[in-house]
């Protein structure tokens, strides 16, 4: 969001702190917003987003609607819920338990800078005054990025031109989101599976595979000389046997194919079932269904590669559980590659979507009363629409504090 001061330039202070929070202001980037603005197509991408802006909300709406819904119908996703926390639902890294420190700080300050950076082209482009730019700093830490728009020109501007400048910043961020993601696709592209089998992720340390030398990484190639490529094929050679049968293992070890005498342990749910005791994955098909995007896939693509031993759902092929079943023609690079391309583009659409929402003061919130004034005029006060503006806000966000505490009041 663009960060509109009202004080004139000989009040704005080139560092300002509020510890543990540091500002810095510059008019150095002001020329950068200057050229880009300038560029002939920055006005047109201005009206592609606003128009796509409503889209945005539109999406961000639904994803919270259905989330009240699918916690309201399942206990099993309540209980998922609880177990992430509400501190899940945020996007900053050291508080989000399941956001990376490295790559998570690298993809917020990327998103923060795209879509302030893209206020200030907006904006300059129209012909508003932008003052300074600058970073946001937690103790010595760059965590956002933001843009001084003069706030009495985009009050007094059309509806048309500060609509554009207040959708920039969703708008890009969608684009880097994007980007981000055929990126990904690319690098997971390069990858193909070490051998073809089915993966142990896990060993339970009280298990018969523990006790035979087994351990996660290992790839399981046959039971029995039968020849194993997913785990539907190995639960279906296992399923029949009872506890106490002895099953030759076959199975990648390191570098080498080694065969494991391991002797089944009774499953404790089933009494009559054996088990060896491991977690496994499906190497191929996970990768297959990774790369191939569709509509059908995308929700694949907002499962975070940290929640796979949380979970025991094994779906991200450069996760931490599942990046050693393979290699790739860019050698060991696709793993940091992969890992921030993935939280460039989920830090980038979730900013998206929550800044398009109709909550005031985030841009879907300032977008929205502009509409309001411009559809209104001469029929609405400004009371009314200050009215309408905060009955929305407070709507949505009774919606997003149901979606955070509806897994903790329906146990």
């Amino acid at each position: 969001m663009a960060e509109n001061n009202p004080k004139g330039d000989r009040e704005t202070k080139r560092v300002e702190v509020s510890f543990p929070f540091i500002l810095i202001r510059t008019k150095k980037g002001i020329s950068i917003l200057e050229r880009l603005g300038r560029l002939g197509f920055i006005k047109r991408l201005g009206w592609i987003l606003l128009y796509m802006l409503p889209i945005f909300a539109a999406v961000g709406f639904y994803l919270i609607l259905s989330s009240v819904i699918a916690y309201i119908s399942s206990a099993f996703l309540r209980g998922i819920a609880r177990e992430i926390t509400p501190l899940g639902n945020l996007l900053f890294p050291g508080i989000n338990p399941y956001l990376p420190i490295v790559y998570g700080w690298m993809a917020l300050v990327i998103a923060l800078v795209v879509h302030e950076g893209m206020h200030g082209v907006l904006a300059r482009s129209l012909g508003f005054k932008v003052k300074s730019s600058g970073l946001v700093l937690f103790l010595i830490v760059p965590i956002g990025a933001f843009v001084d728009i003069d706030e009495n020109e985009i009050k007094n501007a059309k509806a048309r031109d500060s609509g554009r400048v207040f959708a920039a910043g969703p708008g890009s961020n969608v684009i880097a989101a994007a980007i981000s993601l055929l990126v990904l696709l690319l690098i997971v592209g390069t990858m193909t599976p070490l051998v073809t089998g089915v993966g142990v992720v896990g060993v339970d340390p009280d298990g018969p595979a523990h006790e035979v030398g087994m351990m996660p990484g290992d790839v399981i190639t046959a039971i029995d000389g039968k020849n194993v490529t997913s785990v539907q094929e190995l639960k279906k050679i296992l399923d029949p046997l009872e506890p106490g049968t002895n099953i030759t293992v076959t199975a990648r070890h390191g570098s080498e194919i080694v065969d494991f005498d391991v002797q089944l342990a009774q499953d404790p749910d089933n009494p009559q079932r054996g088990i060896m005791g491991v977690f496994l994955a499906n190497i191929t098909q996970s990768l297959d269904r990774y790369r191939n995007l569709s509509p059908a896939s995308l929700s694949l693509y907002f499962f975070l590669p940290t929640l796979s031993d949380t979970m025991k759902i094994y779906v991200v092929p450069f996760s931490d559980a599942m990046s050693m079943f393979y290699t790739s023609s860019i050698g060991y690079a696709f793993y940091p590659l992969a890992n921030l391309l993935f939280w460039v583009w989920f830090i980038n659409i979730n900013l998206a979507v929550f800044n398009a929402l109709p909550i005031y003061p985030l841009d879907g919130g300032q977008a929205f009363r502009v509409l309001l004034q411009a559809l209104g005029k001469n029929k609405l006060s400004e009371k009314s629409v200050t009215r309408i503006t905060t009955g929305v806000t407070m709507a949505m966000v009774s919606l997003v504090i149901l979606m955070i505490t509806v897994p903790y009041l329906m146990r």
